[in-house]
């Protein structure tokens, strides 16, 4: 019955598509390598990706064709500047990928397998911008790592929600840390239903606005394979039923690596359907107005010491005048 259930759903969904127009991000972005997996500053101006490179006479994986780094490419007049590797002390001889970067671009969370202070397969680890350099990454920590996979960190506006996929308790589900008073992060909480299922769900992104998560799963009702979802963030902090994002945004293959901009209007992702530069390329499209997150803007600017001129390290608080709220 539920198999009859879900042919229905899926051709539903193929007779009502939705609007649904790709765009690569051109040559300065895509190869003849995979790009997969951005992420993206609220500013929209700096966007971070993973590249699958061939590997070469320094990669330390013995039996993989192929090395994962970080990319880096800056919107210039409205053009993506010719992507750069991220560079030392992110990018290594290993595997790196699956990043998010913070709102303000000063926290970049990320995903590397196979390291001497790792706890499992692949871990979590954290580098933060100093002086407009990046420090040394740092591993998560025992109470976020497990001895399994651990991978697809998505950090909340608020700095200090942690969204991510993880397989420990042998099923592919999605987990949420939080930041406590004392700078640590709590023990991951299986985010449950409606979201996780007895099947796979995986690369969570939590938009801007704090309260809009996407995801990619294969146990709720969809085309076929992973599909992307969105769920809403209740007043009481329970989570909205999932929803499908509607044909053709998903297909019978594999759907994933999804973001969304902080205006909630042009969405990111990974494809080889499309035609382009090589494997896996990345593209961008306008979000049908149903599935859009709400609209975040952001605060950019510099602090100066009035008498010397010289730029400070600050910070600012927004509150919400009707509410009294942070």
């Amino acid at each position: 019955l539920i198999s009859i259930e879900k042919a229905k759903f899926a051709i539903n969904l193929k007779d009502n598509p939705v609007p649904f127009h790709p765009i690569n991000l051109g040559a300065n972005i895509n190869t003849s390598n995979s790009e997969y997996s951005p992420t993206l500053t609220a500013d929209e101006q700096t966007l971070y990706f993973t590249v699958a490179r061939p590997r070469d006479q320094y990669t330390l994986c013995d039996n993989c064709k192929e090395e994962e780094d970080f990319y880096i490419s800056k919107q210039i007049d409205g053009e993506w500047s010719i992507a750069l590797p991220l560079g030392h002390p992110i990018n290594t001889r290993g595997n790196e990928g699956a990043a998010s970067i913070s709102p303000d671009g000063m926290y970049f969370y990320f995903t590397a397998c196979n390291r001497d202070d790792g706890f499992g397969s692949c871990d979590l680890y954290v580098s933060k911008k100093e002086m407009g350099k990046w420090s040394k990454p740092t591993n998560m920590g025992g109470a976020v790592n497990s001895k399994n996979w651990d991978s697809h960190p998505s950090i909340a506006p608020d700095g200090k929600t942690l969204y991510f996929t993880s397989a420990r308790n042998g099923n592919m589900d999605i987990y949420v840390s939080q930041l406590n008073e004392n700078g640590n992060w709590s023990e991951p909480q299986n985010i449950g239903e409606p979201i996780n299922t007895n099947k796979t769900e995986m690369s969570p992104f939590i938009h801007p606005d704090g309260k809009t998560l996407y995801f990619a799963s294969d146990g709720h009702f969809g085309m076929g394979g992973l599909d992307l979802f969105f769920s809403r963030k209740q007043e009481d902090g329970s989570w909205s039923e999932p929803q499908n994002l509607g044909y053709p945004i998903n297909t019978h293959h594999d759907e994933g690596f999804f973001i969304v901009n902080a205006l909630g209007n042009m969405a990111y992702f990974s494809s080889n359907k499309f035609g382009g530069y090589g494997k896996l390329d990345l593209f961008c499209f306008e979000l049908p107005e149903e599935v859009r997150p709400t609209p975040v803007t952001y605060l950019k600017g510099i602090v100066l010491e009035a008498e010397t001129n010289k730029k400070l390290s600050a910070n600012f608080e927004l509150f919400d005048l009707e509410t009294g709220k942070l």
